[in-house]
């Protein structure tokens, strides 16, 4: 009996951490430059990042830019992993380059820029085989007459707001 009792109080303690680390979220940050031609054909560049990307989403101070490690799309989600927009889905098929000189895993992947259901860009994602998380990947995507390019890293798994448990 007493075995039973350890046995659903530590299943319990598993379920709850377990609950506070949101499955396939891994938080995710952006830089980069955009690139526009003007009508005067004046040749005009910007700096973004992450915090630009989910300002065009969202002016919620909580929310987080993430890669979903399911399906590779970076997306922007509330302070609880709420999906609010998608930002790049990849789509097509999943090519590996090889690994680089560190021997980390290398893909090129193509991608859609805000869902736009089109394959705008392209991006050579690298990923680290010894730590957990760590994934870099640089892009370029040509959308309205612009040319973003820049580089998306990963840091951590995105833990949900303590209220949202």
């Amino acid at each position: 009996m007493k075995a039973i009792r350890i046995a659903v109080v530590t299943g319990v303690l598993v379920g709850v951490v377990a609950a506070t680390v949101h499955a396939a979220l891994i938080n995710a940050n952006v830089t980069g430059k955009i690139t526009s031609l003007n009508g005067s054909e004046v040749v005009t560049t910007k700096n973004f990042s992450s915090k630009d990307v989910i300002s065009l989403v969202t002016t919620s101070k909580t929310a987080k830019l993430v890669i979903d490690d399911n399906t590779g799309a970076l997306e922007v989600v509330d302070k609880c992993g709420t999906l609010l927009s998608n930002v790049t889905t990849q789509v097509g098929t999943v090519v590996t380059v090889g690994p680089d000189a560190n021997s980390n895993k290398v893909e090129a992947v193509l991608l859609s820029f805000f869902g736009t259901s089109t394959t705008n860009g392209e991006a050579v994602v690298t990923i680290s085989d010894k730590t957990t998380f760590k994934a870099s990947e640089t892009f370029s995507i040509a959308v309205g007459g612009k040319i973003l390019t820049g580089k998306i890293t990963t840091s951590s798994a995105f833990k949900p707001s303590p209220s949202c448990l």
